[in-house]
């Protein structure tokens, strides 16, 4: 679910979205 969620952000932020990703991994 939490992958889903940072996929999601990723295409608004895609910055965000890799410390997010990278962060839950």
């Amino acid at each position: 679910m939490l992958l889903r969620g940072g996929a999601f952000n990723a295409e608004k932020l895609d910055i965000h979205s890799t410390a997010y990703i990278s962060d839950n991994t």
